[in-house]
């Protein structure tokens, strides 16, 4: 009898797209949206989401992409210092946004 290792692929892209979504509606709890009652279901549907996984892996996935969702909705506002001289350094905004939401949703992915 073989024993299968648990395989380190990532989900499927609909379900990072989910735990994406559930984690920008937790950052749409926070000012200045406010919207508090989309944030416990956020919560909810993205532990749902890391707990039915079968593999560690693919939760560690799920929880990346959740936190980057939700620091990518509510770190916003990070894209406005490039944008003081925008034909200059403009072009750095997204890179900076996407890099600083994916590197600290590196702490969601090991909690997941």
């Amino acid at each position: 009898m073989r024993v299968r290792a648990a395989s380190a692929a990532p989900p499927a892209g609909r379900w990072l797209g989910f735990s994406a979504l559930a984690g920008a509606g937790m950052a749409a709890g926070q000012a200045p949206l406010g919207l508090w009652w989309l944030a416990l279901p956020g919560l909810a549907g993205l532990i749902w989401m890391i707990t039915s996984q079968p593999g560690k892996w693919q939760a560690a996935w799920l929880g990346w992409f959740g936190g980057a969702g939700y620091f990518a909705a509510s770190m916003f506002w990070i894209v406005e210092p490039f944008m003081v001289d925008a034909a200059r350094d403009g072009w750095m905004a997204p890179f900076g946004l996407l890099f600083l939401s994916f590197g600290l949703a590196l702490f969601w992915a090991l909690a997941g």
